[in-house]
């Protein structure tokens, strides 16, 4: 969508929310409001967070990919899983499981998806840290093999390796 025609509409409209990945304007919108300098998960409107818990609230995603597709967000801004806390894990977890409970008795979703994304390349479109409580359905993931894979026997060798280096 052209840049002018996305000036004129409300980013925010019920249809387009629910639409905007469909209609393949959410990384515009995204990218507009990173460059605005507000993040938007600071910036939590109340009216659709469905529970906070110990600094961290439950959320509907505005854009989702799915039907229930919800937000596990740190009110405080973190960008990376290792800036939490152990008081932090806690309520993460707390909140994932509410989700998936309310997605149970809500809407009669009983396949899930937890997703977490951290670090670069992960095509996170907002850099506040946040998990994602969502409704999983066949073609969700797109999942293929890397084309270069480390051996298993490899992979473990090398992590305890790394592991000793810490003790």
């Amino acid at each position: 969508m052209p840049k002018k025609l996305l000036n004129k509409i409300n980013e925010f409209d019920p249809e387009i929310t629910k639409n905007a990945r469909n209609l393949g304007i959410y990384d515009e919108i995204a990218k507009k409001h990173e460059s605005s300098g507000r993040c938007v998960f600071c910036n939590l409107k109340a009216k659709y967070v469905i529970y906070e818990y110990k600094g961290w609230a439950l959320s509907v995603n505005l854009f989702p990919r799915s039907t229930g597709d919800l937000i596990v967000v740190p009110k405080r801004h973190l960008e990376t899983y290792r800036e939490m806390t152990p008081e932090d894990h806690l309520a993460m977890a707390y909140l994932n499981q509410l989700g998936i409970d309310l997605l149970d008795r809500g809407l009669n979703i009983t396949g899930i998806y937890l997703l977490l994304r951290d670090g670069r390349g992960t095509d996170k479109t907002v850099k506040h840290l946040h998990g994602q409580v969502m409704n999983y359905w066949k073609g969700l993931i797109d999942w293929h093999p890397e084309e270069e894979i480390l051996a298993p026997i490899e992979a473990a060798v090398r992590l305890r390796e790394a592991l000793n280096k810490e003790k």
